[in-house]
């Protein structure tokens, strides 16, 4: 079995219990308060009347938010049973079950493919921000986020000195696991170097790198304020096509 096919796999059986993790505000802290501030910031000042392509879209949370920002939202998503939930939870939007690495979009069709915490899942970030630079128009905008590579290389639980996190090994693209309603879900390691190379090659420039943070205002009711504020989680890439 295929590492996308193992994550196909997962996110059909976790689909249910994801979409009422996600729409539970006490459960979906570490996306309401860390991820989607980040994207919504990029992405709301850009959508309006432009095309957009939510890679990875899931059950269609950021792509309906692109809808209401008076975006043309597609979504797209490997799972089978996170679009079947997309569209009923969603009516009106179109969502295609489809992979990342060879969409079934022509040529020049988008002004914007985005992504939520969905790179981690590729094992190489060729073939995807190739196929994104593909269907995107000249002067075309990739906005994603993904577990943040330093994150990546934690182990908190294994290995801690003085009540922190000891980092692991960095230089690498070695598969990892974490947990997830209460399932085990496989990603892959990327460094820095290794996404922005495949980025340039692609045919992207960076336009802005944003390492995702908790806001003050949410001291006190984020259980893990201190240490997202001290350790980076997620990120997020805005990258234009050259």
């Amino acid at each position: 079995m295929s590492g996308m096919d193992e994550i196909k796999n997962i996110y059909n059986n976790i689909a249910d219990e994801y979409d009422k993790k996600r729409a539970n505000p006490d459960s979906a802290t570490w996306n309401d308060i860390l991820e989607s501030p980040a994207i919504d910031s990029v992405l709301k000042p850009l959508v309006k009347l432009k095309k957009i392509l939510d890679l990875g879209c899931g059950t269609g949370i950021l792509t309906k938010k692109i809808v209401a920002w008076g975006g043309n939202a597609t979504g797209i998503d490997i799972s089978e049973k996170m679009i079947q939930i997309a569209k009923t939870n969603n009516r009106g939007i179109e969502f295609f079950v489809g992979n990342s690495n060879d969409l079934l979009f022509d040529k020049n069709h988008f002004d914007i493919v985005t992504s939520s915490l969905v790179m981690h899942y590729m094992e190489d970030l060729h073939p995807c921000f190739a196929e994104a630079a593909r269907v995107l128009k000249d002067n075309g905008h990739f906005v994603f986020t993904m577990h943040h590579p330093v994150q990546e290389s934690f182990k908190v639980n294994q290995s801690k000195e003085n009540g922190r996190p000891v980092l692991q090994p960095y230089f690498h693209n070695n598969s990892y696991y974490w947990r997830m309603c209460n399932a085990e879900i496989l990603s892959y390691h990327h460094t820095f170097e290794d996404i922005i190379k495949n980025l340039k090659s692609a045919g992207f420039v960076l336009k802005d790198l944003i390492e995702c943070r908790p806001d003050p205002s949410t001291a006190g009711t984020f259980a893990d304020y201190e240490f997202t504020s001290q350790y980076p989680t997620f990120c997020l890439f805005h990258a234009c096509l050259t």
